[in-house]
């Protein structure tokens, strides 16, 4: 649905407004816009995909031995395999976004002052 000329006018001005307040933040909206549509539907690389393809054709394969290894030894190695994936995934995908690294759900946050609030 089109925007009616008082609505880009609108929105035109709080543009404005936004890149006078914080250029940072507007300068990594208008790089985050130029994504291609397919990477915000499907975020994963085929690299990643791939990876993540090639784990789990090995926890396949390592399946045939799970009598010798038991249950406790399947867990192990898929643990092993899909965890490090995992971290790989969400750090790249925290570089892509132009973050140095992921806040830690704990951490809290901070404001310009230092102070830590949660």
């Amino acid at each position: 649905m089109p925007l009616s000329p008082r609505e880009q006018r609108i929105l035109a001005e709080i543009a404005g407004r936004l890149s006078e307040q914080d250029p940072v933040l507007t300068a990594r909206l208008a790089r985050s816009s130029s994504l291609s549509a397919l990477s915000w539907r499907f975020p994963l690389s085929p690299g990643h995909i791939g990876l993540l393809v090639l784990a789990l054709t090995g926890l396949v394969g390592l399946h045939s031995f799970g009598p010798a290894l038991g249950d406790i030894g399947l867990g192990i190695l898929t643990v092993a395999l899909i965890v490090p994936w995992t971290v790989f995934v969400i750090l790249a995908a925290a570089r892509r976004a132009g973050v140095d690294e992921p806040a830690a759900p704990w951490a809290g946050s901070a404001d310009e002052s230092g102070r830590q609030f949660r």
